[in-house]
């Protein structure tokens, strides 16, 4: 009980603290002249992913996990631009049968770019795009010959970004919504069968080879949707800020030989934004 009310407390202070200092977080951002402001942002979460490779099983595996970035933000009145330079995540996943656990892990880099546009009622937008090139391996121990798979993307995706101004409860809150989806791309699957090792020219055993396919509507469905809080905590001199909120993943590859590679998230994710310039 007196750890619940000690909890609480922080989180009240926080708040408390972060309305004190708020003039407004757009206004923080805004009143420098034409300069952008550079911040070093870093991510850090929960994630619950369920995934299916048809080439290493026709099950469903999930399980909960860790998401961590870090990337450099630039923040000006006309747009805002993002570098991802380490994105990474890691899920140990089971099937219903709980026998064969698979370790998901990936990474990747990411480049973004939003511009600001007319509002839309009470909605500031951004419109814009991101490049993205990302890996996702699955390790099976116990699947023999069938233990190891990956995929290799890079894809272009539009995203549009809403922000608005809410009161609830005892203050205003800064609110950003956005979605983003794939339009296409190029991928990269190992192996391209449903074995991790093919027999030889020798006699012996080799690593199994890869598939390249060009990514488009009907083989690649790709859609992230986000909602966050937005506030800032270090004052109208340095306008530091942090992000809460979640995300939903989902992205589909129709691999070659009719086989599908899915994968889904949720993501509960806290984001710390410190002014470097």
């Amino acid at each position: 009980m007196t750890k619940n009310w000690f909890f609480c407390a922080v989180l009240f202070f926080l708040f408390h603290n972060a309305e004190a200092v708020d003039d407004g977080l757009d206004d923080l951002l805004n009143h420098d002249s034409g300069n952008s402001r550079v911040f070093f942002k870093i991510d850090q979460g929960f994630r619950s992913g369920r995934f299916l490779d048809q080439r290493m099983s026709n099950l469903h595996y999930s399980g909960p996990g860790a998401v961590i970035n870090f990337s450099r933000y630039a923040y000006r009145k006309d747009y805002n631009s993002e570098l991802s330079f380490a994105r990474f995540y890691f899920n140990p996943s089971l099937p219903r049968h709980k026998n064969t656990i698979v370790y998901n892990a990936g990474g990747g880099i990411r480049y973004l770019h939003l511009n600001r546009v007319s509002p839309v009622g009470p909605f500031q937008v951004h419109v814009g795009g991101e490049v993205n090139f990302s890996a996702d391996a699955r390790y099976a121990p116990r699947l023999a010959n069938s233990f190891l798979f990956a995929d290799f993307i890079a894809n272009i995706r539009p995203k549009a970004e809403f922000s608005t101004t809410h009161f609830f409860l005892w203050k205003d809150w800064d609110i950003d919504l956005s979605l983003a989806w794939g339009l296409g791309g190029y991928a990269l699957s190992l192996p391209r069968y449903g074995v991790s090792y093919r027999l030889a020219d020798d006699g012996g055993v080799a690593l199994q080879g890869y598939k390249g396919q060009i990514l488009h509507p009907a083989n690649y469905l790709n859609l992230t949707t986000s909602l966050f809080i937005r506030e800032s905590f270090g004052g109208a001199g340095n306008p530091n800020w942090f992000r809460a909120g979640y995300i939903w993943e989902y992205s589909s590859v129709k691999t070659p030989h009719d086989l599908y590679f899915q994968n889904a998230a949720h993501k509960f994710v806290l984001e710390l934004y410190f002014r470097v310039n």
